[in-house]
């Protein structure tokens, strides 16, 4: 058991130390204030996705913060509804969901701001950067001030974008992954056309200097690049790998500039000094054959398609001109006059291409939106707290006795995984977990308890049982409890081969990393994906090899073998019979979940020291400061937390 600091101290070292200039404490005091009595101290919200589908479509759940876009969940429509209920991060700015169906994906974008979310409509015609994703759009560069802007077909109306980060007079997107590329310097950048955000792929580009062509094969996934005579390869923009090299021949006039489009129907165009061509690869070459009946009166330097079947191109000069290009003969009509040069089009049509409708599995859902094309019995996940990103435990463990509030007694790391088949229902269950930080002497253990029936377990397996002090029956759950309780370990400072009194706490101490602990519930049968209940479920420690000592989230209920005769001693202030547990007098838990990686405090340091808005996001209920734990300016002291 560790030191133990009574939290009655002085308002000043409980406010938290600035770090800077630029850190801000909060002015309330940890120990002085009184919370919410219904907050849980989770940092998600309530997610509720329930609308009407009548097409074979799958719901791609992705939640955004800055440039972060993680994966949540799959969700099937299944007899003409989309249903789901869950939680999701609180510190999400909005949630990026995607309709899928065999012609492509439609988006819409909500925002989180902490508070419950519900969506019950899906527009189709939604709002996207440049227009909506039911528009025809150009994405267009100008290489002198570097600007990327988009151009709507349907009036001609721009939206200025973010600035490249290179000049370039070539661009290509790709419409299935939201991606415009460019070249410049010799190297590949991108555009995530949803973030808004530019990057540098890190492939070399397989044309030097700044060349005039690039055009996305939907087809293939690769890239044309033409340079300024009759050159053109195709390559993979993510490595850079060149797959082909082609020759062009039949050009009436080798001319310079232009560009290379691919209609929906798969026809390539080339544009350049001396006019329109069509193009078909044959070979090493690419036969080209002029279209216009002679050379344009003027010079054109891009070349995009629209759903209409026309072409639109620009013209070389300092005020470009913009065509609407008949590709049958080559006759066009001028539809805008910019007030700067357009050097490229990058064509964003809608809706987007056709997908490949292959179904490996035969269980409904194409392999391109099956995230487990080869089992039948899997289609898609749910996870908490995404696909890539980790949640945090964080517990104190002298209950009923508050403790020193650092919250790294047991800092465990986890994500939850809920395997769902084409009816969306739960097949297995799949948690990971990895011991951060012991903070106490205590020799503590940790579970999750399922509020179902056991009858639908078909087996757990995983569980790390090191010193005896419990006991599993067949299935591999928990023996002598009423409801499914499974064992993740029962002795942590075993399963780290802890050395000393505390394990990554202490300063100036390098981080020892644990093993990944994956639990795996296989169930009887396909159940309804929240029959289970809610991740993270009732998740609770037990302390020092005393099974019956839980410790809870605040408001958790106690197991069947859960020692009561220590409610409402000392600290605690639970009151069972009306759903309250594991609380203080002023309503502080003994445990929080957050869905983020959480730097912990040092030894004997409360986490308001660390954390200047811990104390502002707890009292507003989790509507202020969702980010709380985050990096951001002013939030953290840094010299009370464990960094390694």
């Amino acid at each position: 058991m560790k030191r133990y600091l009574v939290l009655a101290l002085a308002a000043g070292l409980l406010f938290g130390c600035k770090k800077s200039s630029e850190s801000s404490s909060s002015k309330h005091s940890l120990s002085e204030s009184t919370f919410p009595s219904d907050f849980k101290y989770q940092s998600y919200v309530d997610f509720n996705l329930d609308l009407v589908e009548n097409e074979k479509a799958v719901y791609k759940i992705f939640g955004r913060y800055g440039q972060e876009k993680d994966l949540i969940a799959v969700v099937n429509a299944v007899n003409g509804k989309v249903e789901k209920n869950m939680l999701v991060a609180a510190h999400f700015e909005s949630l990026q969901i995607e309709r899928w169906t065999a012609a492509g994906k439609v988006q819409k974008t909500v925002p989180v701001n902490g508070s419950p979310i519900t969506v019950k409509a899906f527009n189709e015609k939604l709002t996207k950067s440049g227009g909506s994703v039911g528009d025809d759009l150009l994405y267009a560069l100008n290489y002198k001030d570097n600007k990327l802007f988009a151009i709507n077909l349907n009036d001609y109306s721009t939206v200025n974008l973010p600035n490249t980060i290179q000049q370039s007079y070539a661009l290509a997107v790709d419409t299935v992954n939201d991606v415009a590329y460019y070249q410049g310097d010799g190297k590949i950048y991108k555009y995530d056309i949803s973030s808004q955000a530019h990057s540098l792929v890190g492939a070399t580009s397989p044309m030097s200097g700044n060349i005039p062509k690039l055009e996305y094969d939907h087809s293939t996934g690769l890239v044309w690049i033409g340079g300024d005579n009759t050159s053109v390869k195709t390559f993979n923009p993510q490595t850079g790998v060149v797959t082909k090299s082609y020759t062009v021949v039949g050009l009436v006039n080798n001319e310079t500039g232009g560009d290379i489009a691919i209609a929906k129907n798969g026809q390539m165009y080339l544009a350049n000094f001396s006019g329109l061509y069509s193009i078909v690869p044959n070979g090493n070459n690419l036969q080209a054959t002029r279209i216009s009946a002679e050379n344009f009166p003027f010079q054109l330097t891009s070349l995009g398609v629209g759903s209409n079947g026309m072409l639109y191109s620009c013209t070389n000069e300092n005020k470009s001109k913009m065509l609407m290009i008949d590709p049958a003969d080559g006759a066009y009509t001028v539809v805008k006059n910019f007030n700067h040069k357009v050097n490229d089009f990058g064509s964003y049509l809608a809706p987007i291409s056709s997908l490949d409708t292959t179904d490996t599995d035969g269980d409904g859902v194409i392999d391109v939106l099956d995230c487990f094309p080869d089992d039948s019995t899997s289609t898609s996940e749910e996870f908490t707290p995404s696909a890539l990103g980790n949640g945090t435990f964080a517990y104190e463990d002298l209950w009923p006795r508050k403790g020193d509030y650092d919250f790294n007694d047991l800092v465990l790391r986890y994500r939850f995984s809920k395997v769902l088949n084409a009816q969306n229902k739960m097949v297995r269950l799949v948690a990971k977990f990895n011991i951060k930080a012991l903070g106490g002497t205590l020799n503590n253990g940790f579970a999750l308890q399922l509020d179902m029936d056991p009858q639908y377990i078909e087996s757990v397996t995983g569980s790390q049982m090191l010193s005896g002090i419990t006991t599993l029956d067949a299935k591999g759950l928990e023996a002598g409890t009423a409801k499914p309780t499974i064992i993740v370990f029962d002795d942590a400072a075993k399963f780290v081969n802890k050395q000393g009194q505390y394990h990554n706490t202490l300063k100036n101490t390098p981080y020892v990393s644990s093993d990944t602990i994956e639990i795996v519930v296989q169930f009887t049968e396909p159940i309804g994906s929240e029959a289970a209940g809610q991740m993270p479920f009732n998740a609770f420690m037990f302390v020092n090899l005393d099974r019956a000592r839980e410790i809870h989230l605040a408001d958790g209920i106690p197991t069947s073998k859960a020692n009561m005769t220590e409610f409402n001693t000392l600290d605690d202030d639970s009151d069972l019979p009306n759903g309250r547990s594991y609380r203080t007098s002023n309503n502080l838990p003994w445990a929080i979940n957050i869905s983020h990686e959480f730097r912990h405090p040092f030894e004997e340091n409360d986490i308001s020291l660390g954390y200047n808005h811990f104390v502002d996001w707890a009292i507003s209920g989790g509507a202020n400061y969702p980010d709380w734990y985050k990096d951001n300016v002013g939030y953290r002291n840094v010299q009370y937390l464990y960094m390694n």
